[in-house]
Protein backbone atom coordinates (compact mmCIF):
# COMPACT_ATOMS: atom_id res chain seq x y z
CA UNK A 1 0.00 0.00 0.00
CA UNK A 2 1.56 3.42 -0.66
CA UNK A 3 1.76 5.67 1.43
CA UNK A 4 3.01 9.58 2.67
CA UNK A 5 5.47 9.83 5.03
CA UNK A 6 5.74 13.26 5.85
CA UNK A 7 7.85 15.26 8.41
CA UNK A 8 5.69 18.18 8.90
CA UNK A 9 7.65 20.84 9.46
CA UNK A 10 7.18 25.02 10.46
CA UNK A 11 10.24 27.11 9.28
CA UNK A 12 12.53 25.59 11.22
CA UNK A 13 10.93 22.84 13.34
CA UNK A 14 8.98 19.28 12.88
CA UNK A 15 6.04 19.40 14.61
CA UNK A 16 5.16 15.94 14.27
CA UNK A 17 5.47 12.94 11.99
CA UNK A 18 2.73 10.62 10.41
CA UNK A 19 1.89 8.33 7.70
CA UNK A 20 -1.14 9.16 5.70
CA UNK A 21 -2.26 6.18 3.32
CA UNK A 22 -3.45 7.15 -0.17
CA UNK A 23 -6.45 5.05 0.44
CA UNK A 24 -6.96 7.17 3.78
CA UNK A 25 -7.53 10.48 1.48
CA UNK A 26 -9.29 8.76 -1.23
CA UNK A 27 -11.76 7.70 1.30
CA UNK A 28 -11.88 11.24 2.60
CA UNK A 29 -12.60 13.35 -0.42
CA UNK A 30 -15.09 10.90 -1.78
CA UNK A 31 -17.87 13.33 -0.74
CA UNK A 32 -16.39 15.95 -3.17
CA UNK A 33 -15.88 13.19 -5.85
CA UNK A 34 -19.70 14.03 -7.92
CA UNK A 35 -18.63 18.04 -7.40
CA UNK A 36 -15.24 17.45 -8.37
CA UNK A 37 -16.25 15.55 -11.94
CA UNK A 38 -19.07 18.52 -12.50
CA UNK A 39 -15.89 21.03 -13.12
CA UNK A 40 -15.14 19.85 -16.33
CA UNK A 41 -16.44 20.75 -19.66
CA UNK A 42 -16.39 16.93 -20.59
CA UNK A 43 -17.41 14.05 -18.89
CA UNK A 44 -15.01 11.33 -18.89
CA UNK A 45 -15.37 7.29 -17.98
CA UNK A 46 -12.92 6.91 -14.72
CA UNK A 47 -13.41 4.43 -11.95
CA UNK A 48 -14.49 6.20 -9.12
CA UNK A 49 -11.43 4.80 -7.12
CA UNK A 50 -9.10 5.40 -9.65
CA UNK A 51 -10.00 8.97 -10.27
CA UNK A 52 -9.66 9.95 -6.49
CA UNK A 53 -6.48 8.40 -6.40
CA UNK A 54 -5.72 10.26 -9.38
CA UNK A 55 -6.93 13.67 -7.59
CA UNK A 56 -4.91 12.96 -4.37
CA UNK A 57 -2.06 11.84 -6.34
CA UNK A 58 -1.25 15.08 -8.05
CA UNK A 59 -2.70 17.28 -5.38
CA UNK A 60 -0.10 16.21 -3.22
CA UNK A 61 2.89 16.84 -5.34
CA UNK A 62 1.52 20.50 -6.15
CA UNK A 63 1.22 20.83 -2.47
CA UNK A 64 4.20 19.25 -1.69
CA UNK A 65 6.32 21.24 -4.57
CA UNK A 66 4.20 24.59 -3.22
CA UNK A 67 5.26 23.47 0.55
CA UNK A 68 9.06 22.44 0.02
CA UNK A 69 9.78 25.59 -1.96
CA UNK A 70 8.41 27.93 0.79
CA UNK A 71 10.52 26.11 3.39
CA UNK A 72 13.30 25.18 1.04
CA UNK A 73 16.13 26.63 3.59
CA UNK A 74 14.26 24.35 6.28
CA UNK A 75 13.78 20.32 6.97
CA UNK A 76 11.56 19.38 4.17
CA UNK A 77 8.66 17.37 3.85
CA UNK A 78 9.78 15.03 1.83
CA UNK A 79 12.32 12.05 1.54
CA UNK A 80 15.56 14.20 1.11
CA UNK A 81 16.43 12.08 -2.23
CA UNK A 82 12.91 13.58 -4.14
CA UNK A 83 13.43 17.33 -2.80
CA UNK A 84 16.78 17.36 -4.37
CA UNK A 85 15.45 15.71 -7.71
CA UNK A 86 13.53 18.96 -7.96
CA UNK A 87 14.98 21.89 -6.19
CA UNK A 88 18.93 21.06 -7.34
CA UNK A 89 17.53 20.79 -10.92
CA UNK A 90 17.20 24.50 -11.72
CA UNK A 91 15.27 23.76 -15.13
CA UNK A 92 12.43 21.66 -13.40
CA UNK A 93 10.89 24.45 -10.80
CA UNK A 94 10.35 26.79 -14.00
CA UNK A 95 8.61 23.97 -16.07
CA UNK A 96 6.49 22.61 -13.08
CA UNK A 97 5.73 26.58 -12.81
CA UNK A 98 4.04 26.56 -16.36
CA UNK A 99 2.68 23.13 -16.07
CA UNK A 100 0.73 23.73 -13.02
CA UNK A 101 -0.86 27.03 -14.49
CA UNK A 102 -1.77 25.41 -17.61
CA UNK A 103 -5.64 25.74 -18.20
CA UNK A 104 -6.17 21.89 -19.10
CA UNK A 105 -4.39 20.52 -15.87
CA UNK A 106 -6.23 22.26 -13.44
CA UNK A 107 -7.23 20.57 -10.44
CA UNK A 108 -10.31 22.23 -8.34
CA UNK A 109 -8.89 24.58 -5.76
CA UNK A 110 -11.42 22.90 -3.39
CA UNK A 111 -9.57 19.62 -3.81
CA UNK A 112 -6.53 21.09 -3.14
CA UNK A 113 -7.95 22.74 0.19
CA UNK A 114 -9.51 19.69 1.33
CA UNK A 115 -5.81 17.79 0.62
CA UNK A 116 -4.19 20.85 2.26
CA UNK A 117 -6.21 20.79 5.22
CA UNK A 118 -6.39 16.66 5.81
CA UNK A 119 -2.61 16.59 5.79
CA UNK A 120 -1.75 19.45 7.57
CA UNK A 121 -4.26 18.80 11.09
CA UNK A 122 -3.66 22.83 11.94
CA UNK A 123 0.30 22.62 12.01
CA UNK A 124 1.20 24.79 8.62
CA UNK A 125 1.29 28.56 9.31
CA UNK A 126 0.62 29.17 6.06
CA UNK A 127 -2.26 29.38 4.10
CA UNK A 128 -2.19 26.94 1.19
CA UNK A 129 -3.47 29.96 -1.35
CA UNK A 130 -0.20 32.07 0.51
CA UNK A 131 1.77 29.34 -0.58
CA UNK A 132 1.07 28.92 -4.05
CA UNK A 133 1.10 32.27 -4.91
CA UNK A 134 4.21 32.58 -3.22
CA UNK A 135 5.36 29.87 -5.63
CA UNK A 136 4.06 32.03 -8.43
CA UNK A 137 5.69 35.79 -7.42
CA UNK A 138 8.75 33.95 -7.16
CA UNK A 139 8.77 33.74 -10.68
CA UNK A 140 6.84 36.99 -11.44
CA UNK A 141 8.09 39.99 -10.72
CA UNK A 142 5.47 41.52 -11.72
CA UNK A 143 3.27 40.31 -9.16
CA UNK A 144 2.16 42.60 -6.51
CA UNK A 145 3.01 41.73 -3.76
CA UNK A 146 0.35 42.99 -1.80
CA UNK A 147 -1.31 39.42 -3.20
CA UNK A 148 0.03 37.63 -0.37
CA UNK A 149 -1.56 39.94 2.73
CA UNK A 150 -4.75 39.78 0.91
CA UNK A 151 -6.01 36.51 -0.68
CA UNK A 152 -9.42 35.77 -0.89
CA UNK A 153 -10.44 32.40 -2.86
CA UNK A 154 -14.14 32.54 -2.90
CA UNK A 155 -15.44 31.71 -5.90
CA UNK A 156 -12.26 30.83 -7.42
CA UNK A 157 -11.97 27.84 -8.72
CA UNK A 158 -8.94 26.50 -9.55
CA UNK A 159 -5.08 27.93 -9.67
CA UNK A 160 -5.03 29.19 -12.86
CA UNK A 161 -8.34 31.54 -11.46
CA UNK A 162 -6.44 32.21 -8.42
CA UNK A 163 -3.66 33.34 -10.44
CA UNK A 164 -5.52 35.58 -13.20
CA UNK A 165 -7.13 37.00 -9.94
CA UNK A 166 -3.75 38.70 -9.10
CA UNK A 167 -4.16 40.71 -11.93
CA UNK A 168 -7.57 41.74 -12.14
CA UNK A 169 -8.33 45.41 -12.70
CA UNK A 170 -9.32 47.87 -10.09
CA UNK A 171 -13.24 48.30 -9.96
CA UNK A 172 -13.40 51.89 -11.15
CA UNK A 173 -11.59 51.21 -14.44
CA UNK A 174 -13.84 51.87 -17.91
CA UNK A 175 -17.46 50.45 -18.22
CA UNK A 176 -18.11 48.22 -20.91
CA UNK A 177 -19.82 50.92 -22.96
CA UNK A 178 -16.94 53.17 -22.91
CA UNK A 179 -14.20 50.42 -24.32
CA UNK A 180 -12.74 51.10 -27.74
CA UNK A 181 -9.85 50.24 -29.48
CA UNK A 182 -6.63 52.41 -29.00
CA UNK A 183 -4.68 51.70 -32.16
CA UNK A 184 -0.75 51.18 -32.07
CA UNK A 185 1.89 52.76 -29.96
CA UNK A 186 3.34 54.70 -32.63
CA UNK A 187 -0.28 56.16 -33.27
CA UNK A 188 -0.46 57.19 -29.28
CA UNK A 189 2.95 58.63 -29.01
CA UNK A 190 1.79 60.70 -32.01
CA UNK A 191 -1.40 61.83 -29.83
CA UNK A 192 1.23 63.17 -27.51
CA UNK A 193 0.06 60.63 -25.34
CA UNK A 194 2.77 59.47 -22.54
CA UNK A 195 3.52 56.04 -21.28
CA UNK A 196 4.36 55.98 -17.48
CA UNK A 197 5.59 52.75 -15.58
CA UNK A 198 2.71 51.46 -13.26
CA UNK A 199 2.98 50.54 -9.75
CA UNK A 200 -0.46 47.85 -9.52
CA UNK A 201 -1.17 44.87 -11.79
CA UNK A 202 -0.44 44.00 -15.47
CA UNK A 203 -4.35 44.40 -16.30
CA UNK A 204 -4.86 47.59 -14.30
CA UNK A 205 -3.96 50.48 -16.87
CA UNK A 206 -4.52 53.76 -15.91
CA UNK A 207 -5.45 56.64 -18.76
CA UNK A 208 -5.03 60.32 -16.95
CA UNK A 209 -6.34 62.78 -19.14
CA UNK A 210 -5.90 65.47 -16.47
CA UNK A 211 -3.04 68.06 -17.97
CA UNK A 212 -0.99 66.05 -19.69
CA UNK A 213 -2.61 62.77 -21.26
CA UNK A 214 -0.75 59.73 -19.54
CA UNK A 215 -1.36 56.08 -20.05
CA UNK A 216 0.00 53.99 -17.00
CA UNK A 217 0.70 50.43 -17.53
CA UNK A 218 3.17 48.27 -15.53
CA UNK A 219 6.10 47.20 -17.14
CA UNK A 220 6.17 43.43 -18.86
CA UNK A 221 9.17 41.09 -18.19
CA UNK A 222 9.17 39.30 -21.44
CA UNK A 223 10.83 35.90 -20.91
CA UNK A 224 10.14 32.13 -22.03
CA UNK A 225 7.66 31.86 -19.26
CA UNK A 226 5.24 35.08 -20.71
CA UNK A 227 3.85 33.36 -23.86
CA UNK A 228 2.47 29.90 -21.82
CA UNK A 229 1.20 32.52 -19.16
CA UNK A 230 -0.60 34.87 -21.13
CA UNK A 231 -1.81 32.21 -23.49
CA UNK A 232 -3.65 30.32 -20.61
CA UNK A 233 -4.96 33.90 -18.81
CA UNK A 234 -6.68 34.31 -22.58
CA UNK A 235 -7.64 31.14 -22.95
CA UNK A 236 -9.46 31.32 -19.17
CA UNK A 237 -11.47 34.70 -20.09
CA UNK A 238 -12.12 33.76 -23.65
Amino acid sequence: METINRSWSSEADVNQDTVITIDTLAHDIAELEQEARDCYSEAFNMHSERFRHMMVLDGLFIIGVFQCFKHSDAVTRWDQSEADLIFRSPWILPMLMLDFIKLENQLPLFILQKLFDLTHFGHQPYSFPYLALFFYSSFNPSMPQSCLRNHDTRGILHLLQLFHSVYKPTPNGLSRDERRSTGSIRGIQLANITFMKGESNLLDIKYNRKGKAILEILQLLIDYSTGPLLRNLVALVA
